[in-house]
């Protein structure tokens, strides 16, 4: 009443100027809710609206958000190639459902503002997939506004976690474990080895300059807590010298050593502890170049999640005839396998990306040796870790 009486008040000039405002500030809003990403927002009732199928005077289009410079770069060129030759491979098989198909990359450097940035340009070039995520943070963002465009998205590094609390599921989908499955995984084995009443010591290395490192720390901590696990030194690599992880287990006590790293770091905190007189395991999720001469005590087991698994026979074997004499990372298999399941699928299921995501949900996939399948959230279900004693 009261606002409707200042208003009776005004001047007509003036109650104009006030109705454009209103409007300026709706149309703003609104545009931004309908194009830029919100981490909490549940886009699942969106999508539907959205276009679903491929047009018949378009390609089949798949999307690569890879970072093909930066730290990670020859990761996301390995992963690139292999893209390629499967789509080179679907080509030649007739293509999908009569259709050609067709690849473009986005560099994100694993930067989640440019993995942003892309899949702007995606939405508008009507892809149908797209696979990247290298990166969590870069994931994230990939999956959440892929989802929101009605785009199947397949992420090696996406946070279940994050995706589960936006409710993106059914077209998300995670190739490999995310950091908190790794906690998970890791914690599990941790209080199996525990004897009674006797809490498991652990220290926890990370590197204080990489996104990546620190998420996978964070991970491990937050699920630590009632676990019967006690992370007893804690040592950030920027602060403290590799090295010093030697240090702190003799003053910890600590039979543990969970370590979310990189090669280059992985080698070098695995050299400084090699001579260890105690029992102690050292596990991932951590990248170590087993070509490093690193020696090791009989006291040290070694455990990670991504053993040297050779890649299918076969696949070699293309590979070698086109010239490609690298034998290829997980992660390439795995978009390689993506690439070609999706070509198959999309021929059965009509064109239709919600019966294409129904048909991934229900089936399983060969990747880089082994069966793997997803579960409802598309995350890959039971994966398991790899083991080594020296």
């Amino acid at each position: 009443m009261v606002l409707l009486s200042i208003i009776r008040r005004m001047e007509p000039k003036k109650i104009f100027w006030l109705v454009g405002a209103v409007l300026v500030a709706a149309v703003v809003f609104l545009s931004y809710d309908l194009f830029f990403y919100s981490p909490k927002r549940d886009f699942s009732s969106r999508h539907d609206s959205l276009p679903s199928e491929f047009k018949e005077d378009k390609p089949f289009l798949i999307a690569g958000l890879l970072p093909l410079s930066g730290d990670n770069a020859s990761m996301g060129r390995q992963i690139q190639e292999l893209m390629k030759f499967a789509a080179l491979e679907v080509e030649k098989a007739g293509g999908v459902a009569g259709k050609k198909m067709e690849l473009v990359f986005y560099d994100t450097e694993c930067s989640d503002k440019k993995a942003q940035e892309a899949m702007s340009a995606i939405r508008g070039l009507g892809a149908l997939a797209v696979i990247g995520g290298v990166c969590e943070f870069e994931g994230t963002v990939m999956s959440s506004l892929a989802r929101s465009a009605g785009i199947l998205s397949f992420s090696f590094n996406s946070s279940l976690e994050n995706l589960k609390t936006t409710g993106i599921s059914g077209l998300s989908f995670q190739m490999m474990p995310s950091h908190l499955q790794f906690a998970q995984m890791a914690i599990d084995r941790i209080n199996a080895g525990v004897a009674l009443n006797q809490p498991a010591k652990v220290a926890l290395v990370f590197s204080q300059g990489d996104d990546e490192s620190v998420s996978g720390a964070s991970a491990f901590e937050n699920y630590s807590r009632d676990k019967e696990v006690v992370i007893s030194a804690k040592i950030e690599l920027g602060k403290n010298k590799p090295s010093d992880v030697l240090d702190a287990l003799r003053l910890s006590g600590a039979r543990y050593i969970y370590m979310p790293l990189k090669t280059a770091e992985a080698s070098v905190v695995l050299a400084a502890v090699g001579d260890y007189k105690e029992k102690v395991e050292v596990i991932g999720p951590y990248v170590w170049n087993r070509s490093s001469p690193v020696k090791f005590s009989d006291n040290i087991t070694l455990i990670w999640p991504y053993p040297e698994i050779d890649p299918p026979r076969v696949l070699l074997e293309r590979l070698n005839e086109a010239g490609v004499p690298e034998k290829p990372i997980p992660e390439a298999v795995r978009a390689y396998d993506v690439v070609k399941k999706l070509a198959d699928v999309f021929t059965v299921s009509g064109r239709s990306v919600p019966k294409a995501s129904e048909k991934i949900l229900g089936s399983s996939w060969m990747g880089t040796g082994e069966t793997y399948s997803f579960d409802e959230f598309g995350g890959l279900k039971t994966p398991k870790w790899a083991y080594k004693s020296k």
